[in-house]
């Protein structure tokens, strides 16, 4: 879940609906966080309450009920450059189921949840570039690849259209879950990523192949 938000007025927050299916009330506790990527795809999550208010900070969902919590950016309204922040919803465990063992001892089980909404803040103006470097043949024939974000937006991955363009002959269309760019699918500004398309999406192509992407 991704909202991309405006660094100031009105449309600097965003509305995050938590509805219970469950037969049991649920406590929940909600938490920002701003998050940087690395080079590799993994996102780092650092705890940031002065960018990032939300209410309420903590809610009990009745069965069948549900709430909504307010989140808005606060930060610099000047910024020019696309950030990136995370709101974990973290469940609060209150009941302990009780196990009997073989050994005749007994264990509780707690159980909960975490679930993770991302935000987006730039301005409107900010837009992602992507610059695709030489598209290499591994030993098993995959395509590997660098990317960089040289834009000043922030870049989504999995909503993008990936493009295989052969030599010669018809382009063929990617999947994004046919791309693999790590565990994050996103890249900030001035940011960069090595990917890999698996050889099978390839398989009748020849030659020099290079990789389109176009943003959504």
């Amino acid at each position: 879940m991704i909202a991309t938000v405006a660094p100031s007025g009105s449309n600097a927050n965003y509305r995050l609906m938590i509805r219970n299916t469950d037969a049991m009330p649920i406590t929940l506790e909600i938490n920002p966080y701003r998050v940087t990527i690395t080079d590799e795809g993994t996102a780092v999550r650092t705890p940031e309450d002065a960018d990032v208010i939300l209410f309420p900070p903590q809610i009990i969902v009745q069965p069948g009920g549900e709430q909504a919590i307010q989140i808005r950016y606060v930060g610099d309204p000047s910024v020019t450059e696309g950030r990136l922040y995370a709101v974990v919803v973290s469940q609060l465990p209150v009941d302990f189921t009780t196990l009997n063992n073989s050994d005749n001892t007994q264990t509780q089980v707690k159980i909960g949840f975490d679930f993770v909404s991302h935000m987006v803040v730039q301005p409107p103006s900010a837009k992602a570039n992507l610059v695709i470097g030489p598209t290499v043949r591994q030993a098993n024939n995959d395509l590997a690849f660098d990317v960089s974000n040289t834009g000043d937006g922030v870049a989504l991955l999995r909503t993008a259209e990936w493009t295989l363009v052969p030599q010669s002959g018809a382009p063929v269309v990617v999947d994004a879950e046919n791309v693999a760019f790590g565990a994050f699918g996103a890249i900030l500004p001035g940011g960069k990523r090595s990917m890999t398309i698996p050889a099978a999406q390839a398989a009748a192509m020849t030659g020099n192949v290079t990789v389109a992407i176009h943003l959504k």
